[in-house]
C-alpha cells in the first residue's frame, strides 16, 4: 500500500498562501489591502496541493487541532496538516469557471479560523 502524499513531498510555496500577506504599503493611519485569497489557476485534469498558511495566526504553543473543507466545483481526494499549515490535494473541476473552498480550522486553544479560498480550473 502506497502513502500519500510520498514521504519524499513538500508543499509547493507557488501554491501557498500566507493569511498574513498584505498588498504593499497604507498610508499613515490606514491598514494596507489585504490580498485576496486566491490559489494559482489549476488545469482541470490536474491534482495539486495548495497550502493555506496559518502560522502567523498560532500563539504560542498552540497548533492546528482539527479541519473542515467543503470544496465546491472541485474534489478533494486528501489533506494534511504540517505544522501552521493545512495542505489540500484538489482534482477536477470544470475548465473556465471559479471554485470555491470553504476552510474553517480549529486550534488546540479553540480559536476559529474561517475562510472561503477561490480557486480558477483551466
Amino acid at each position: 500500500m502506497s502513502s500519500f502524499p510520498p514521504a519524499s513531498w513538500t508543499p509547493s510555496p507557488a501554491r501557498t498562501i500566507r493569511l498574513w500577506d498584505y498588498a504593499g504599503g497604507a498610508p499613515i493611519g490606514r491598514l494596507p489591502t489585504v490580498l485576496p485569497l486566491r490559489w494559482p489557476d489549476k488545469p482541470a485534469a490536474a491534482v495539486l496541493d495548495y497550502t493555506l498558511d496559518v502560522s502567523a495566526l498560532l500563539a504560542p504553543g498552540d497548533a492546528i487541532a482539527t479541519t473542515a473543507v467543503t470544496p465546491s466545483g472541485v474534489t478533494m481526494p486528501a489533506s494534511a496538516v504540517l505544522g501552521g499549515r493545512l495542505i489540500v490535494w484538489l482534482a477536477g473541476g470544470v475548465s473556465g469557471t471559479d471554485n470555491t473552498i470553504d476552510i474553517t480550522i480549529t486550534t488546540q486553544s479553540t480559536r476559529r479560523i474561517h475562510r472561503i479560498v477561490r480557486l480558477r480550473a483551466l
